[in-house]
């Protein structure tokens, strides 16, 4: 009789880490379950489906950043393929450990007829500029009460934010790259300059102000917010994905990124409400993930089954 497979020891751990984390947010919660009743929500449910077209919209950003990467790699693609590769293999996150996304994404990207070493290699590239991002937005839109960063002063780390535009050197991008053909053979090399890493860093920046604005307004369709929490709380959505994507063990930053929006949002609410209004932003998220998913792949089922389709047509193939 065959063994039973065994989990690997991160797919736990990273199970073990997400559940404890929400039941420390469920207990705040019913903890406080009458501050709850009592405090003064506003539910507005036109603010809330703007605020998750705008969530969608940003992640539709992250799909243009991630062509300006391909053709820093030297392989143009079309922008309707690669957002159904995003979309979809983006819902590996969920699985414990980072690399399911990018497993995803090199079978979908294959069905497209691009390389997976292409794919993956892009793909990391992508996410090391879209982390610069988040990092950047995050250090100069937090709140300024926040003090101090991993105990050095915020007023500190904000003079000395440029020195992560090091990381766009074509050298060490290039090093990051080696790393990643250790794992992927055959894999593209970076063509791009220096100016051109930084830009990329600036789109993806774009794309997290885009997602802190939406993120501002889920929170404000739920709760009253002071006018000038506009700012704060996009970087407060940046800080907390960050926490989250670094904490490795944990699928999607599941656990990780709540416990870190609780914390953060006690800076405009009671920390029951933040507790609560964390969890729900993860539905929010889920909900701009999964809904534009099921749309591609609708659209390419529908393109697949139509009899008049053309091979030779296929957007994939073409810059």
């Amino acid at each position: 009789m065959a063994e039973p497979k065994r989990l690997p020891w991160r797919r736990v751990a990273g199970l073990v880490f997400a559940a404890t984390a929400l039941v420390f947010l469920a207990a705040l919660v019913v903890r406080n379950l009458e501050q709850l009743r009592d405090h003064r929500w506003s539910v507005q449910p036109w603010l809330l489906v703007l605020s998750l077209l705008l969530n969608i919209a940003s992640l539709a950003w992250g799909v243009r950043v991630w062509q300006v990467v391909l053709r820093s790699l030297a392989t143009p693609t079309a922008y309707l393929p690669l957002a159904r590769v995003w979309f979809v293999s983006g819902l590996g996150r969920y699985i414990p450990g980072k690399i399911w996304q990018f497993v995803g994404a090199a079978h979908l990207g294959g069905q497209m007829g691009m390389p997976a070493a292409v794919v993956v290699t892009s793909l990391a590239v992508h996410t090391g500029f879209f982390l610069l991002g988040a990092l950047l937005i995050a250090i100069h839109f937090v709140p300024d009460g926040i003090g101090d960063l991993g105990g050095v002063a915020i007023d500190v780390i904000r003079w000395s934010s440029p020195l992560l535009l090091l990381l766009c050197h074509p050298t060490v991008v290039g090093a990051g790259l080696r790393l990643v053909r250790r794992f992927t053979p055959g894999g593209i090399r970076w063509a791009g300059s220096w100016f051109a890493g930084i830009g990329i860093v600036l789109l993806s920046a774009v794309g997290w102000v885009l997602s802190g604005v939406a993120f501002y307004l889920f929170v404000r369709s739920l709760t009253p917010l002071p006018s000038d929490a506009l700012v704060g709380l996009t970087g407060i959505n940046a800080l907390a994905f960050a926490a989250g994507y670094l904490v490795f063990i944990a699928p999607a930053g599941l656990g990780a990124k709540e416990t870190a929006l609780t914390a953060l949002l006690t800076f405009y609410v009671p920390a029951p409400v933040a507790a609560l209004l964390a969890v729900s932003a993860r539905l929010w998220t889920i909900a701009a993930e999964v809904l534009p998913a099921l749309v591609l792949l609708r659209l390419a089922r529908r393109t697949s089954a139509d009899p008049g389709g053309n091979p030779a047509a296929d957007p994939a193939r073409r810059p």
